[in-house]
């Protein structure tokens, strides 16, 4: 199997997953996309890509934490064995034997998180009532206005690719001699802008690069122009600041 990320957390670069997938089915091979970044961002077509098995989690697509989602091709699924088994999931059971139930149910055992699922659920229906190209489009537009308001700042160094169009709705950036902790940690003290920092769970991307993390703006739906700018500018104010 080959397993891939669809859309890098801290570029926000996307592969393309359609043609990959085609190379690795030609060999033979299984494909799992984890859709984590890409699926509150995009519209996503699994069909279309031709993909095996697609996860996602809800608590980057406006919904509750706690619940994955993992779409998989129904034989797959049915060949596939759950890693517990219990109440909800199984059909029949003596002592030396189980019969699972037919997919999904043979992967739900035991009492779920049935308000998270709901929750999520409705975030589905939310963003899918305001259409993915357009959700797509707007944090596009914000990124592309915070990067063209930053990139003539001597002090910030934005992390490629330096087209914004291919980077979805994440501007990923670090001030010069300061950390990325620093960088996020005041930018909420003087304006209340809230920006992730550190390694962002992608160790390797970083020490191969020989960086210790970057400071990281995602925008979504719920931003506005105005917020836009106000990142645009705190940016400037701590580079103008605190850069060494």
């Amino acid at each position: 199997m080959v397993a891939m990320v669809h859309t890098n957390n801290v570029t926000g670069v996307s592969i393309p997953a359609k043609e990959i997938v085609r190379e690795a089915h030609d060999r033979n091979a299984l494909v799992m996309l984890d859709g984590a970044q890409s699926a509150a961002h995009r519209p996503i077509d699994v069909e279309d890509m031709d993909v095996d098995f697609f996860a996602f989690s809800a608590h980057k697509m406006l919904g509750p934490s706690g619940v994955g989602v993992l779409y998989g091709k129904r034989a797959l699924l049915e060949r596939l064995r759950p890693l517990i088994g219990g109440g909800g999931s199984v059909g029949l059971t003596d002592y030396e034997n189980v019969t699972f139930l037919p997919p999904p149910e043979k992967f739900e055992a035991g009492l779920m998180n049935y308000s998270g699922v709901i929750g999520t659920g409705a975030a589905v229906k939310y963003l899918s009532d305001l259409g993915m190209e357009a959700v797509c489009e707007h944090e596009s537009e914000l990124n592309k206005t915070a990067t063209a308001g930053l990139q003539d700042v001597a002090s910030v160094s934005i992390l490629e690719p330096q087209d914004a169009r291919h980077r979805d709705g994440i501007l990923s950036f670090n001030v010069k001699g300061m950390t990325s902790h620093d960088v996020a940690m005041i930018a909420d003290e003087v304006a209340k802008v809230e920006i992730r920092s550190g390694m962002h769970c992608v160790h390797p991307y970083f020490l191969s690069r020989g960086m210790d993390g970057c400071a990281r703006a995602s925008f979504y739906i719920y931003n506005t122009k105005e917020e836009c700018k106000k990142f645009v500018d705190t940016v400037k104010f701590i580079a103008d600041t605190f850069s060494s």
